[in-house]
């Protein structure tokens, strides 16, 4: 292949092609420019977070048997059902505890009931993208920095907090949250399109824009992936250290001879599920962020896929751990959960004695 095919050049994004012969050419081949992969050169590997087809795509052998898939996409399935097993019954024991209406009389409890249904949402659409590599995605992040936000107005205002206004703030919010989160992102499903790869046997659905458009969409769509994780990041880190502190300064303003570290201590046994909350989100998004800005993007369809695997199953991580990181730490939500199991075991044991006599 040392034949430039001039203006009959059938690659994306920049590929350079070449073809066998200078005239009647048999065969061509694409040569990719960096952080772009496919015989077209039509997947791009470059931004916030890689696709699943992307990360995937390359690695399926469409005429073997599930056994005889690379190591990468047999552990990748176990991982997705383990996820999707713990997703569901994280989901459903957080909706049995935020159901009832002790956990809502504030708004932090009607953002959770919301984020426990979108969590049960979310881990099905994250297994269905597995098995089909369509592109369905719900976003918690928004939902868990409510929850943040409200925590922190509870400890400024204190007693002077406003339950009322609070349920009804966060029903609006809600609503604003799964319209225009989604919104900012229609650019993608307006702009797909079919290609046929003949040499891999299969058709790629990918996000193709226009030449016109291409450079400001593809920077828009980064802009905002970088928004909807790292705004909600920062909010969560602003208010659990803002929790933290001003519960110790007031604690410390009343009990002047005890150090400041004693305070600390005892400040985070008593509201420990006020800090271990977004501390938890936090350290959840880590990972994900780290891998953003140490691995540019992958550079060839060869190499291996771990790196780009771990990041994308651990973004899933918070609306799976949603019990663990909002309902075990609080004592108040724990008491709710119980009362809520201790209810639907005495109507089990109704049922059945009623079917026995």
């Amino acid at each position: 292949m040392q034949y430039n095919c001039g203006q009959l050049s059938f690659c994306e994004n920049g590929g350079r092609c070449f073809q066998n012969r200078a005239t009647c050419p048999a065969a061509a081949i694409c040569a990719c420019p960096k952080c772009y992969l496919g015989t077209r050169c039509h997947l791009s590997t470059k931004g916030f977070g890689l696709p699943l087809d992307v990360i995937l795509g390359y690695q399926i052998r469409p005429k073997l048997g599930f056994s005889d898939q690379p190591s990468s996409l047999i552990i990748s399935s176990i991982v997705t059902i383990i996820m999707f097993v713990i997703g569901l019954i994280n989901g459903f024991l957080s909706i049995i505890t935020f159901r009832l209406e002790n956990p809502r009389s504030v708004g932090c409890g009607i953002y959770l009931l919301t984020a426990s249904i979108m969590s049960i949402l979310t881990i099905t659409f994250f297994t269905l993208k597995y098995l089909f590599f369509r592109d369905h995605s719900i976003n918690n992040h928004w939902l868990y920095a409510c929850v943040a936000v409200e925590r922190l107005i509870t400890v400024i205002k204190t007693t002077n907090f406003n339950k009322n206004f609070s349920r009804r703030l966060a029903k609006y919010l809600i609503m604003f949250v799964c319209i225009i989160v989604p919104c900012t992102s229609i650019q993608e499903p307006l702009n797909r399109t079919l290609i046929d790869d003949e040499d891999e046997g299969r058709i790629w659905c990918i996000v193709h824009y226009s030449n016109s458009s291409s450079t400001i969409l593809n920077k828009y769509t980064s802009i905002s992936t970088v928004i909807h994780f790292a705004c909600p990041f920062a909010i969560n880190l602003i208010s659990a250290f803002g929790i933290i502190l001003l519960i110790t300064k007031r604690r410390s303003a009343l009990q002047e001879n005890i150090p400041l570290h004693s305070h600390l201590q005892i400040q985070f046994r008593e509201h420990k599920y006020l800090i271990i909350s977004p501390i938890g989100l936090v350290l959840l998004a880590l990972p994900r962020i780290l891998l953003a800005f140490l691995v540019e993007c992958m550079k060839s369809a060869r190499e291996s896929i771990y790196t780009f695997l771990f990041g994308y199953f651990i973004s899933f991580l918070p609306p799976i751990l949603l019990f663990i990181v909002f309902i075990l730490p609080s004592d108040v939500y724990m008491k709710e959960f119980k009362r809520a199991i201790n209810s639907y075991w005495r109507r089990l044991h109704c049922l059945c004695s009623e079917g026995i006599n």
